[in-house]
């Protein structure tokens, strides 16, 4: 990568703030990197590059007038193609959709990141509909490996320095995975935590937005811009904190059974790294096994992709994947009061499972069973982050190593509904622990 395209966030705010860099500088450079890699990784689905560029030059132009929105002024971003984006189309990976007409207005997350300055440099890959039939999108650390789904794409860009920001969506495990796979940062907030407004539906019960960085620093800063709350260490932790975590680290069969030795051995060592610091670290058991969660949210995401969704599977079923087919003719065979039971099931399950957790600041596991399958077939199992989805709690991805075959690994932290400033500061706090950087880490 060239200087710009390795620089933090912060870092290039700065060196806008400061005169030395301006947005066209860093829009330019992006677009060269994109240019360079594109072909192999497929990370794009549209690259807005004229408007892109005129956008630059417009926030280069309020910089010389001394207007500077924010620290996401001048900095481009991807955006995940089921989000809409005026003038552009919304096509989710479909066939379907191939000539749909551009989006009429911004989804609210768009709107708020242009108002603060950011530049949408185009549309991302995603799975098709968002669910299991992949995008194009190749891992940058190996070609022949999946970057995971759905949000294939934006994972991919920011990993292969093409774009400091993205925002995907999760429903399962779109978010986390693709973090996991292609060795990259990235939040899922607490549901609804970023609006879904103008995001095209899956299953609206625990559809939800996030952010990918390449840095915890990159993706905390989006998010707190995003709110507001300035880019403070609001819990203050430091190496020599006063404040003792108290850190759970969570044991279910489905880890037991489907874990690698590199997933499991990478939390491991995030555990060690809190005990050394001198926090409190216990083993958690769920009080209902991970496993239920996963059936009763097929359950519910069938049968709201079918409400959704069953007319356009039915009227155009053979130009659509089999795995999201698949989904909606199952969830077509699901009657309301299944759907229904089943939406009561998950309240109880949550609410039991939160008061077992509810002595913990943080809840650590892997995010997927072992790095990315060397498949493009699939974008690997979801299971071991569907359940903290249904959970309903914010969700942090940090990559801790390398496995044998140099690809990343990844813990997963995890935090009640409500407490994302918390589980933020701690992620922080995790890759400063590590001094975390993917290029230095030795092997699991």
């Amino acid at each position: 990568m060239d200087k710009i395209t390795q620089l933090s966030i912060l870092q290039m705010a700065e060196r806008i703030s400061k005169g030395v860099l301006s947005p066209v500088e860093i829009v330019k450079a992006h677009l060269e990197h994109i240019d360079q890699l594109e072909a192999d990784i497929k990370a794009w689905k549209l690259v807005d590059r004229k408007r892109a560029l005129e956008t630059a030059e417009l926030l280069a132009e309020e910089v010389r007038l001394g207007r500077i929105r924010s620290p996401l002024h001048g900095i481009p971003i991807g955006v995940k193609d089921n989000i809409d984006v005026a003038g552009l189309p919304t096509q989710v990976g479909s066939k379907v959709f191939q000539h749909a007409k551009p989006a009429q207005k911004d989804a609210k997350i768009v709107a708020k990141l242009k108002a603060l300055g950011a530049i949408i440099l185009g549309k991302t890959h995603t799975t098709e509909f968002t669910w299991f039939d992949p995008a194009p999108t190749r891992n940058p650390f190996n070609h022949n490996h999946t970057p995971g789904g759905s949000s294939s794409g934006s994972a991919a860009a920011v990993s292969a320095g093409m774009v400091p920001l993205a925002i995907g969506s999760q429903t399962a495990a779109s978010v986390c995975r693709p973090a996991a796979y292609c060795g990259i940062s990235a939040l899922k907030p607490s549901w609804r935590n970023l609006p879904t407004d103008g995001v095209f539906p899956l299953a609206p019960t625990f559809d939800s937005l996030g952010f990918f960085g390449r840095t915890w620093d990159d993706v905390s800063l989006a998010y707190e811009v995003f709110h507001q709350h300035g880019h403070q260490e609001k819990m203050n932790l430091s190496h020599h904190s006063v404040k003792i975590l108290k850190v759970g680290i969570v044991e279910d069969p489905l880890y037991q059974r489907e874990g690698s030795p590199h997933a499991i051995k990478v939390v491991k060592q995030i555990s060690k790294l809190f005990e050394e610091a001198g926090h409190a670290v216990e083993r958690v058991t769920p009080p209902h096994p991970f496993d239920d969660f996963i059936t009763l949210h097929r359950q519910v995401v069938a049968y709201e992709a079918a409400e959704y969704h069953g007319a356009t599977v039915q009227t155009n079923k053979a130009n659509i994947g089999h795995h999201f087919v698949e989904l909606v003719e199952s969830g077509m065979a699901i009657t309301k009061e299944s759907y229904e039971k089943a939406r009561r099931l998950i309240e109880e399950m949550k609410a039991d499972t939160w008061k077992a957790f509810q002595p913990y600041d943080v809840l650590i596991s892997p995010p997927v069973p072992a790095s990315a399958p060397k498949r493009l077939d699939t974008t690997g199992p979801p299971n071991f982050t569907t359940p903290w989805t249904v959970l309903g709690g914010p969700l942090s991805v940090i990559p801790v190593a390398l496995d044998s075959n140099g690809l990343p690994l990844a813990v997963m932290l995890a935090a009640a509904p409500g407490n994302d400033t918390e589980l933020i500061q701690i992620s922080k706090y995790v890759e400063r622990m590590k001094g975390l950087n993917l290029k230095q880490l030795s092997q699991a």
